[in-house]
């Protein structure tokens, strides 16, 4: 096991990929127990800034890596064992402020420099940039969705996953964007660090390029983590079994995915083809569960258990 402090800007501003494995739970961080108390944080450390104080990093937590042997990346690939959590949310952190810098600011150099955050840029040889350019990757339930708002800006993801909701029967234009933000966490982290960011600007007396210089500076340099890096020798589910997210504790349906996954990949089985055949219907909230009258379905999930 290997440890190392590194702040966001260490920790993102590189060639690297970060895998969610299939056995993570998925994006579960929600405004009143995790977002808005970072929010706190953030703008503790920005007034930190603006009085000139001494500039003490924050403690964000740990992020455990796995190093990931693989012969279709020309990236460093690191499977996520724990802080999936924290990873996920500076990255929807990032994509917010990138939009609210392009709504009040709108300087290209400013987005390329937040895009490096976001994006791996493409190398010779790459066969698959089109998965490889996200720095993140989240589950299969979150991937799309993650993807749809780091790749476009707000107007296009308020297009596609905030508007829609107005035109359904018995919401209307006051309660829509409250819907929007309750139906998919990673929308609502999303909207919420949007809207934060965006009233805090509006607010602000600051002027704009100063405000958003020293906005930036925090989210680069402000956040610090413990990154630690797994070897061969340690157990990965002992781990993350052992290491949960801020106040987000592991459910049971988290720890029999975590074990059923990590035994599975222990006996080198394809982890993707076993969560689509047995357990995308755990996950998936329009899924008519038929899996419960089939003795067969269980039968061969305890199978890949044992």
């Amino acid at each position: 096991m290997n440890l190392g402090i590194r702040i966001l800007e260490e920790l993102l501003n590189k060639q690297i990929r970060f895998v969610i494995p299939v056995f993570q739970r998925h994006y579960v961080w929600n405004e009143q127990d995790q977002l808005m108390p970072l929010w706190d944080d953030f703008i503790n450390k920005f007034n930190e800034r603006q009085n000139k104080q001494k500039i003490h990093p924050h403690y964000t937590g740990s992020i455990v890596l796995f190093h990931e042997n693989t012969s279709t990346s020309t990236l460093s690939t690191y499977n996520v064992i724990d802080g999936q959590q924290r990873l996920t949310t500076f990255q929807l952190f990032i994509a917010s402020f990138r939009e609210v810098c392009r709504k009040h600011l709108d300087d290209e150099s400013l987005i390329k420099e937040l895009n490096k955050y976001l994006f791996n840029d493409k190398s010779f040889g790459d066969k698959d940039y089109e998965n490889q350019k996200y720095k993140l990757e989240p589950t299969k339930l979150n991937k799309e969705i993650f993807k749809s708002i780091v790749g476009n800006t707000y107007e296009e993801v308020e297009e596609l996953h905030i508007n829609p909701v107005l035109t359904e029967r018995g919401i209307g234009p006051k309660s829509y964007r409250n819907v929007a933000k309750e139906r998919n966490r990673i929308l609502g982290a999303y909207i919420f660090f949007y809207d934060q960011l965006n009233d805090f600007i509006d607010n602000s007396e600051i002027e704009i390029t100063e405000l958003i210089t020293t906005l930036l500076k925090v989210i680069k340099r402000d956040f610090q983590f413990v990154e630690i890096g797994l070897t061969q020798n340690d157990d990965p589910q002992m781990i993350f079994e052992t290491m949960n997210g801020r106040g987000a504790s592991l459910t049971e349906t988290d720890l029999i995915r975590n074990y059923i996954f990590m035994r599975a990949n222990s006996n080198e089985e394809n982890l993707d083809a076993i969560y689509d055949m047995y357990w995308d219907e755990f996950d998936d909230p329009n899924a008519e569960y038929r899996w419960h009258c089939s003795t067969s379905a269980k039968s061969e999930l305890i199978g890949v258990m044992i």
